[in-house]
C-alpha cells in the first residue's frame, strides 16, 4: 500500500462494517423516538393535569422508549468498542502517511515539532482541534482504558473538546461530559469521539481521511 488511497480501499470493509454496526446501536434509540410533553398553561395545578393526562395517553410510548434507552445504555460499551476500532484504523492510516512535521500554534506546549504527535497535526477543526489530533487522543483512551490517567498531550487535547464557551458570556467556558475525562459515568469516549467527527457513514470517513492525507506516499 503506497497511498491513502491504497490504505482505505483495503480497509473499506472493515470501516464500513465498524460504521454499519455503530449505527445498528444508534438506530435502538431512533426505533421508538423520544415522547415528550410540551404546555403553555402558567397554572400549575393544570399544567400537572394536562401531564397526567398526556402521561396516561402515551403511556405505551413512554414505556418503550425507556426500555430502549435501557437496552441502549446495556450495549452502549459494545458499541465504543466498536468505534475505538475506528479509531485505531484511523489512526493507522494517518501514522503511515502524514507528513506533518509542525503543530498547530495551540498545541505548541504540549506537542513538539517532528515528533509521532505531530503526525497527527492535520485536518478540519472541531473545537479548536484539528481533527488527526483527535483521533489520536480518542484511539489512545480507548486503547489505555485501564490506566488511571493518561498522559500529555491527551490530556490537553481532551480539555479542549470539553470546553463549551457560552454563548451569552462570551469567555464563560462550560464543560461538556461528553469529553470531560473527570466524569464518571463514561468510561469509553470513543463513540463520543466518533459521533463529533461525524462518521456516521463510510463516506464522511472516507472524506476527512482524505481530506487529511491525499497525495501522500511512502
Amino acid at each position: 500500500m503506497n497511498s491513502i488511497e491504497d490504505y482505505l480501499s483495503s480497509t473499506k470493509s472493515a470501516a464500513t462494517t465498524l460504521i454499519v454496526g455503530i449505527q445498528g446501536y444508534i438506530a435502538i434509540l431512533e426505533e421508538t423516538g423520544f415522547p415528550f410533553f410540551t404546555s403553555f398553561t402558567i397554572d400549575v395545578s393544570a399544567r400537572e393535569k394536562e401531564y397526567e393526562e398526556w402521561r396516561e395517553e402515551n403511556i405505551d410510548r413512554i414505556e418503550a422508549s425507556l426500555a430502549a434507552q435501557d437496552r441502549f445504555v446495556d450495549e452502549s460499551f459494545a458499541m465504543a468498542s466498536l468505534s475505538g476500532s475506528l479509531l485505531q484504523l484511523a489512526a493507522m492510516g494517518i501514522q503511515k502517511y502524514s507528513g506533518n512535521t509542525s503543530t498547530a500554534h495551540c498545541f505548541e506546549k504540549v506537542i513538539r515539532e517532528r515528533t509521532n504527535p505531530a503526525k497527527f497535526c492535520i485536518g478540519r477543526i472541531e473545537r479548536g482541534v484539528p481533527i488527526g489530533l483527535i483521533v489520536y487522543a480518542g484511539r489512545n483512551q480507548f486503547n489505555h482504558l485501564n490506566e488511571d490517567e493518561l498522559r500529555e498531550p491527551n490530556l490537553f487535547i481532551f480539555e479542549q473538546l470539553s470546553k463549551i464557551e457560552s454563548y451569552q458570556n462570551k469567555g464563560t467556558f462550560y464543560r461538556d461530559p461528553a469529553f470531560d475525562l473527570q466524569n464518571d459515568i463514561v468510561e469509553n469516549y470513543a463513540t463520543n469521539i466518533t459521533s463529533a467527527l461525524g462518521w456516521n457513514n463510510y463516506g464522511a470517513y472516507e472524506k476527512d481521511m482524505l481530506d487529511m492525507l491525499a497525495g501522500s506516499a511512502t
